[in-house]
Formats: structure tokens, sequence, C-alpha cells
């Protein structure tokens, strides 16, 4: 895999940073496969086929894992931040797919409730020229939040 990790020895959490964002997707969480999560805590492999929209990001899009252990047993959120002009549907629940510059592509989501949480930031440009963009960032909790997987367009 080629996820960068390091242990923070004093809170007992893991981070893991993806070595660069070369494409991103969005995916309404109903196209996914059923028991996404629990085909990637068994290692299955996971192939994604449909629904999935290219989304334009300007900037370096970040992904950023941590992993916590927790009464509940292991957790980890996942949180991805990038720049775009598109607008994000907000009527129905959707998913992200990334690949990053090694190929290895990631889905942040599952069909069944929890959904992902997006928040979306709208700036606009100044008189001066400044380009107006759209802020996101997607943040997910689960005990598998970034699940690796075969994008197949």
């Amino acid at each position: 895999m080629s996820v960068n990790k390091f242990r923070d020895i004093t809170t007992m959490k893991s981070h893991s940073f993806l070595p660069g964002i070369k494409s991103i997707y969005y995916v309404p969480c109903s196209s996914l496969p059923a028991s996404l999560m629990l085909k990637a805590l068994s290692d299955l492999p996971i192939t994604l086929t449909t629904g999935l929209e290219p989304i334009p990001y300007a900037g370096e899009p970040t992904c950023e894992s941590e992993g916590a252990n927790t009464n509940n047993g292991p957790a980890e959120q996942v949180t991805l931040t990038f720049q775009s002009l598109m607008v994000i549907p907000e009527d129905i629940p959707i998913a992200f797919a990334l690949t990053d510059v090694n190929g290895q592509s990631y889905v942040i989501g599952t069909r069944e409730q929890p959904y992902p949480l997006i928040t979306c930031r709208q700036s606009f440009g100044s008189p001066s020229g400044d380009a107006h963009s759209l802020g996101v960032e997607v943040a997910f909790v689960a005990s598998k939040a970034l699940i690796a997987c075969e994008i197949v367009l």
C-alpha cells in the first residue's frame, strides 16, 4: 500500500497521508456495493464500476486518515479536502473515490449509513480578479474509512 503511516505513541493514534491525489470522483452511495465495510475488513477485493462522476479540482487536494482505539473498538477518520468550481450534489447521499499518484484507488463512504459528512465553503473573488472557488471538506468515521478499491471506468 502506498499510504505513508506513522504512529503517535502518546495517544495511540496512527496517521496516514496519501502521497498525492491525481483524480477525484463522486458516486451516489446507492451505486456502491452492499456490505462494502465488511468486505474491506475481510480484505476482499472491491471494484467500483458504475455511477462515478469526475470532479475537476484546483490546487493540491489532501487526504488524511487517522486511526485510534476507542471503547467500541478501532475507528478510523478520513478527511479529504479540495478546491473545485463544481457544485457537489446535496440532494442524495454521496461517497467519494480517489486515485493517488501511485495508481492506488480508495473509496470514502459506504452504501449504508453513516454517510460521509460534506462541508462546502464558497469564496467569491475580489474585484481585483481573485477567482470564485468552492472549498470541499469530506469527513467520514467508521471501522474502516479509507477503503482500498479498484476503479474501472
